[in-house]
């Protein structure tokens, strides 16, 4: 009876033990691929702010530079035609062939909003530093601008020099094209 009671019960401990075991098996190996596909869905939502993010600054760069000189060439051509010069038509070109390029600008970074590949940037993202150069554009353009900084500039991160960045540049956008 010793016998057979020990044989039954070695037998339960080690069935039990095998399920266990299979049991936990099945949780890593569950638990692998849910890890798998967090990463997956990780890499696409990364992959796309950053697609977004090259978007927004593609537009804030070469929009803001298309849009001054789309500006200044409407303001020229009515310049010119006021003063009954021959420049004025090719003036009024350049307006449109602005246009146009700000135009297919949106299309293709439309297009680079949805696309699946990474992009990386490639040079360091503008600071409050580099609103002088954009003044002295959006100066030679005909508007006046006065601007000051208070407080020290490097003790703002960069992620908030950026964003006082293009806030100034899209608010000089904004005034050139309805001014």
């Amino acid at each position: 009876m010793f016998f057979l009671l020990g044989t039954e019960t070695a037998a339960t401990a080690v069935g039990l033990t095998l399920r266990i075991r299979a049991m936990y098996l099945a949780a890593l190996e569950d638990r692998a691929r849910r890890l798998e596909v967090e990463h997956q869905q990780r890499v696409r939502l990364t992959a796309a702010a950053e697609r977004s993010r090259v978007a927004r600054e593609m537009h804030d760069i070469v929009g803001h530079n298309l849009s001054v000189m789309v500006s200044v060439a409407d303001g020229a051509a009515t310049l010119a035609t006021n003063r009954r010069e021959q420049s004025a038509e090719a003036l009024r070109i350049l307006g449109d062939t602005g246009r146009q390029a700000m135009d297919e600008l949106r299309r293709v970074l439309g297009v680079l909003r949805e696309e699946r590949e990474h992009a990386r940037s490639l040079s360091p993202q503008p600071g409050i530093r580099d609103l002088d150069p954009l003044l002295t554009r959006v100066r030679a353009a005909g508007l006046a601008v006065t601007y000051r900084t208070v407080g020290g500039l490097d003790a703002l991160g960069d992620g908030v020099q950026l964003t006082v960045y293009r806030i100034v540049q899209e608010a000089l956008t904004n005034t050139l094209k309805h001014a």
